[in-house]
């Protein structure tokens, strides 16, 4: 049964005997409360910890003001700005095909790759390892004007440049991290 206009439930949410009362979208919604049978598993507790953990990035992105308000325009309607951050904690950035055609092992050669998130990508590292596992170099990639691809500008000569070995890492603002390695 759905009651409109009920002055007497407006606003409430928490918990009461065996009734639980939440808002959603404006409306106060009532159900039983939810019984637990067994035990928590070890999936289960992992599951908690994790949202635990979402929350508290949310709380401490929503002490940031500018960062609030970031949020807060990417959130759908019916969002907050505070469950944007828990959905963008939940989403690692996606790192696409590395485009090494630039890349000649000469100074100056360069690296590209596209590198999205759901929310914001904070920063984009680059290695280059010779074929026999030997760090050459590590740097930051820059973004490129177009918002979407990387790009990082060797500093050191590769003179053997088959098997080469190019990894771009790419971090959020909620800390995850993802790497990608293409082989010359």
């Amino acid at each position: 049964m759905k009651s409109r206009n009920n002055f007497a439930t407006e606003g409430l949410s928490g918990t009461y005997k065996q009734v639980v009362f939440r808002q959603r979208f404006g409306e106060t919604i009532l159900s039983k409360r939810p019984k637990q049978t067994a035990a928590r598993t070890a999936s289960q507790h992992a599951v908690t910890d994790a949202f635990t953990h979402a929350a508290q990035y949310a709380k401490t992105a929503m002490q940031d003001v500018a960062l609030k308000m970031a949020y807060k325009l990417k959130a759908r309607k019916g969002e907050s700005a505070f469950n944007r951050a828990i959905v963008d904690y939940f989403k690692a950035p996606v790192i696409g095909d590395i485009d090494s055609s630039g890349y000649n092992g000469q100074v100056g050669s360069t690296i590209v790759a596209m590198v999205t998130d759901d929310f914001k990508v904070a920063s984009v590292q680059v290695r280059i390892k010779a074929a026999n596992g030997t760090l050459l170099e590590e740097g930051a990639a820059t973004i490129l004007p177009n918002g979407l691809h990387w790009m990082y500008v060797s500093t050191i000569a590769n003179a053997a440049i088959a098997g080469t070995e190019i990894s771009f890492e790419a971090k959020d603002l909620p800390g995850n991290l993802v790497a990608k390695i293409k082989t010359l």
